[in-house]
Order: structure tokens, then sequence, then C-alpha cells
């Protein structure tokens, strides 16, 4: 071989190894390439099935804090519910001492149950959480505002009960009777005043003669309650003494708003007292005071005294409408004057010396009828009242026809039974102390029921430490969770980061039914 195709040859061999050297320099960049772009792809799948993992977490958190919240009131007071209608939690927890911790405490254990769902044989949960604090911000009690939260509630369910076809007595016939009550007092102390000027002619009578004055002094002073009670009527002597007062005691203040009521909300709290509550005639089984209405009228707390002062006010209400009434009617009128012309002869007959009963004078005549009529209107006053008691129905404005009481026999030691027409009407008992609530417009009336309600759960023996005004309607919560990463720990280990967690703070409130 030539030397010059020795050195062709050569050449030739050189540019080859050469051309091989630079291609080997360019080996492995593929691979390189797509292990970077697959680690780009899954820092990306990472990140997104983070985001995706974080906001389930958070979504487990609020589920979590609601779950807790309805856990909680869960444990409500079943005694108020079931017997008044009203959903409240017992703060205290049956030891008559609140604390937020405690509440707090029962939240966060009730959160837990449902914040990290591992298990024994599972520990895998995507979504799991951790509870790092807890904290009630606000929350308000079945006494704020004067009861306004207990009176929201009471409002609440009576909107759900059917409505009776009883006529709904309003302030029409309360002031009617009002003015009724005024015109009476003014005549009575008239007729009273020029009886007084002809005293004597009224004083020592003879056996058969009646001293109006005096037996209508008599009457007034009688307790005609406890002749109610020698006829079988079950009087009440029920007292509550040892237990305080809600209304007139310092209580326990919350810090939430209460949502306005409707402008009918008056009108359903009196319909929810009388479906709630019990009186004398109607009565609710209880351990406390029976006689539910009369208190929240009167506000003592002995059973018979309230009574005593609400029949006191129904027999002034009955005196003078039938007073009022009676003296329109001719015939009664004519029958009283009857009486006095009979009372007449019987003193002529037994030739009394001194001055005859009646003095013959225009004025006196009427003055003496009038004061028969007042009592007998009183007469017929107290049968009234008894026939109310005994369930009977007695109309605000009676005719002639619906008298019990006769002429002839009304003022007799003897006369002492009682007709009991049947007369179908809305004013029986319910119905007049409907009228009294109308007329006195009672004040703190939702405090007054709490009252009630306190001393009627304290006196069973499990709630015997019931205090209501830690009685808890509604709570506004805190909570701020902590949320571990799972997929972010591959990315933090490529780029050399730490562990780092996620806090997420989370609100929630329970009211029941009270949202505007």
């Amino acid at each position: 071989m030539k030397r010059s195709q020795v050195k062709a040859e050569v050449s030739r061999k050189g540019e080859k190894t050469t051309r091989q050297m630079e291609k080997r320099q360019y080996r492995g960049s593929i691979t390189v390439f797509l292990s970077l772009l697959i680690l780009l792809f899954l820092l990306l799948i990472c990140t997104v099935l983070e985001g995706v993992r974080i906001q389930g977490a958070k979504v487990r958190a609020a589920a979590c804090l609601d779950m807790g919240l309805f856990s909680v009131f869960g444990e409500y007071e079943k005694n108020l519910l079931s017997d008044y209608h009203v959903f409240f939690l017992d703060g205290s927890y049956g030891t008559g001492n609140m604390k937020k911790e405690k509440i707090t405490e029962r939240l966060v254990f009730f959160m837990k149950q449902n914040a990290d769902l591992t298990t024994e044989t599972s520990d895998v949960d995507w979504f799991r959480v951790k509870n790092i604090t807890t904290e009630m911000e606000e929350f308000l009690t079945a006494t704020d505002e004067n009861g306004k939260a207990f009176l929201r509630q009471a409002c609440l369910f009576m909107e759900g009960i059917e409505k009776t076809k009883e006529k709904n007595i309003g302030m029409l016939e309360a002031e009617k009777t009002k003015n009724k009550l005024r015109l009476f007092k003014q005549i009575k102390t008239e007729v009273m005043m020029l009886a007084e000027k002809t005293e004597e002619e009224f004083q020592e009578q003879e056996e058969d003669k009646i001293n109006l004055i005096k037996w209508l002094e008599k009457k007034q002073q009688e307790d005609f309650l406890e002749e109610m009670v020698l006829s079988g009527f079950p009087v009440s002597f029920n007292e509550i003494s040892e237990f305080e007062k809600v209304s007139e005691r310092s209580c326990i203040e919350g810090n939430m708003k209460i949502p306005r009521g409707s402008e009918k909300e008056e009108n359903l709290f009196k319909d929810y007292l009388f479906f709630t509550f019990g009186n004398a005639v109607g009565q609710k089984e209880r351990n406390g005071l029976q006689y539910e209405q009369e208190y929240l009228l009167k506000g003592n707390r002995s059973d018979w005294e309230n009574l005593r002062e609400v029949c006191e006010e129904l027999l002034e209400i009955r005196w003078a409408d039938n007073f009022l009434s009676v003296r329109k009617e001719e015939e009664k009128k004519k029958q009283a004057e009857e009486i006095i012309e009979i009372w007449k002869r019987q003193t002529e007959n037994r030739k009394v010396k001194k001055k005859d009963i009646l003095v013959e004078t225009e004025n006196v005549k009427k003055t003496e009828t009038e004061l028969f009529l007042l009592a007998w209107a009183y007469q017929e006053s107290i049968w009234d009242v008894k026939k109310l008691l005994l369930g009977f129905s007695v109309p605000l404005e009676k005719v002639q026809d619906e008298w019990e009481t006769d002429t002839k026999f009304w003022l007799t030691e003897n006369y002492m039974e009682l007709q009991t027409k049947e007369i179908t009407d809305i004013w029986n008992y319910e119905g007049y102390l409907r009228l009294l609530f109308e007329m006195k417009q009672t004040s703190n009336l939702p405090m007054k029921m709490l009252d009630l309600i306190e001393w009627e759960i304290k006196s069973k023996n499990e709630t015997s430490n019931f205090r209501v005004d830690c009685c808890i309607g509604g709570m506004k919560v805190e909570t701020k969770w902590q949320i571990d990463p799972i997929f972010f720990r591959i990315s933090n280990a490529f780029l050399g980061m730490g562990q780092k967690e996620m806090i997420y703070t989370v609100k929630g409130s329970f009211m029941y039914e009270m949202e505007e």
C-alpha cells in the first residue's frame, strides 16, 4: 500500500473516531430530559392532588364543626321541650353552674369523632384534620333581654299550631270593661254616700228587715273561696317558698344578638300562655304551683292567694256588669221596688214608733232602689264567679233571662242552691282570664313564665339544680384546624424544604330556628 493511501486511511479513521466521540458527548440527555419532565408532571400532579385534598380537608373541618354543634345541642333539656315546647341546652349539665369551658370541651369531643377516621386496620385518611383551638365567642340564654330568646321560641312553636275557631278577646272588650268599671265605681260611691246619709233609717231593724249597707259590708268581707272548698271544689294550697324567683334575681347574660320577632308576636305569646300553662279550672300535671296563669297575673307564691286575688277581680267585673245591666231593665227595677214596699208594709204592721226605713222622698226612694239593685247584683256576681270555677260560662253582658238569683229569696240565708244554667259562650273561666291579661297588659310576662318553669323542673329529683338562666339557646364558635401535608411531602423533599402545616380557621353558629 502506498504511503499516500495509508495516510488517507488513517485520516478517515481519525475523522470517524472524532465523530463518534462527538456523538458520545450527548448520550443520556433524553433520559435526563424525560426524567425532569416526569418530575415536573409529578410535582404538578402532587400540587393538584394536594390542593384538592386541602379543600376536602377544609370541608371536613367545617362539617366537623357543624356536626359538633348539632351534637352538643342534641343534649338539650328534655323537660323544656316536652312540657314547654322550647329548645334549650342546659349549659351547666345538671350542676346549676354554667361554664363555657365545659360546653367547649363537649364540642371538641364531638368534633374529634369525625376529624380523623383512621382505624387500627387502616391508617389512611386523606382528609384528616386536627383541631388546635376552639373558642365560644358568643352565646345567648333563655333569660337574655328579659326572656326575649324564650319568647321567640314560644312564638315559633305557636306558629305551627292550628288556630282555634274561638273568638279572640282583644283590646275592644278590655276597653269596654275598663269603662264599665270606672262608671260602676262612680255610681257605687254615690249610692253608698247617699245611703249613709239616711243611716238612722237603716239601723237596728226588726228581725225580718234587711240592712243592705251592713249586708254588703259583711258579704265583701267574706271569702267565698272557703265555701268552694266546703262544696268540694279542689282548691290548691301549694306554695313555692324555698326557691328564688328568676324574674327578681341577677341572671347570667349572653352576648349574642337575638333576631327581632314578627308583628303578631304578642298575640302568639298569649296563645302560648294558654296552650302551655294551666289554671284553676284547667290544671296541668305539675309538682309546683297548680294555678300557673293566676300566678302570671298576680305573682304570689301561693296558689290560694293568686286564686283569691283573681277571683276578687272577676267578682268586680261581674258586679259592674250585673249592676249596670239590671239598672237599665225596668222589670228588675219594678221587682226591687215591690220588695221594698213589702218591707215598708211589714214595718207599718209592727207599728214601729221610730221613722220608717224608707223616707218618702223621691231621691231617697231612688237611692234605696239602687242600693237594693247593688246588693242583688253582688249576690248574682258571687254566683257568676262560682259558676266560672265550676266550668260553666257567664256572658260578659247578661240579659234578664240569664240571671240566677231570684228576687224573693236571694237575701235569705237558706238560698244556697246554684242553678247553673247551661250557656254556650267563650266567656268561661279561661275567657275571663284572657280578658284580665288584656286589661292589665302584664309586664315582664316571659320572666314570670320562666319562674314557673324553673320551679317545676327544680321540683324533680333528677333536675334539682336546674337554673333557667344556664339554658343556652344558641352560640357562635371559632375553631382553628391543622392540615398536615401529604402530597406536598414529595415536592418538599425535592426542593429541600421542611414539613409545613396549614392552619385553617372555621367559624360556625347554632340558633334554633331564629334566622331572620
